[in-house]
This record gives C-alpha cells, sequence and structure tokens, in this order.
C-alpha cells in the first residue's frame, strides 16, 4: 500500500500511519501563502529530524539498528548539516520510519 504522499509505509504500520502521513502530507491549498509553506512544512520535518538524531525518543539510547546510530556519533553541526542536506521525501521517510518504529518499541518496552 502506498499512501497519499507517495510514502511506502513500515512493515506493520496501520491506521496511525495513515493519519500521520495525512498530517505530514503537504497540501497548498491549505495555506493562504503558498510560496511560504513549503518552508513551514519543511522546517517542521526537519526540526523532527534534528531532534531524532540525538538520540531513540523511546528509551534515549543509540540503537545499534536504528538507521541514525552512525549520525548520532557526529557533532550537532554535522548532524545538522546532514539533516539539512535531505530531501523533502527523505525526510517525511524518516520522521514515519521513526514514528513507526516508536510505536512497536513502546509496545515491546516492559514498563518499569
Amino acid at each position: 500500500m502506498i499512501c497519499q504522499s507517495g510514502v511506502v509505509p513500515p512493515p506493520g504500520a496501520g491506521c496511525w500511519f495513515r493519519c500521520l502521513t495525512v498530517f505530514l502530507s503537504f497540501n497548498p491549498k491549505m495555506k493562504t501563502k503558498a510560496s511560504v509553506a513549503p518552508h513551514d512544512h519543511r522546517s517542521l520535518l526537519e526540526r523532527q529530524a534534528i531532534a531524532l538524531s540525538k538520540f531513540c525518543p523511546i528509551d534515549r539510547s543509540n540503537p545499534d539498528g536504528c538507521p541514525l546510530c552512525n549520525l548520532r556519533l557526529l557533532s550537532v553541526r554535522g548532524r545538522r548539516e546532514w539533516v539539512h542536506g535531505l530531501t523533502l521525501g527523505d525526510l517525511r521517510y524518516l520522521v514515519l520510519y521513526h514514528a513507526n518504529c516508536a510505536a512497536v518499541r513502546a509496545q515491546t518496552i516492559k514498563p518499569n
């Protein structure tokens, strides 16, 4: 299944993924100033990706299987430069991938 944004959902993604994809999908008709809207959308995704580049939001670790594992070893500046170099599609995928991973990990991690 491919969502409206053209993003292929990660395995195990359900209804929440479709809702999040619709939320993250940019629709220029929703803004009165269409020239500003793409920048706002990209800025939101970049902020989320930069936050994800610090550590895993579930347990504040740096899991070996995470696609951002090696990125987290870079300096803050290096991580920001890498994130700013991503395409809009890659930013969307990165944020959606981590939302799915967080949902799966939250279900598998046992509370203390």
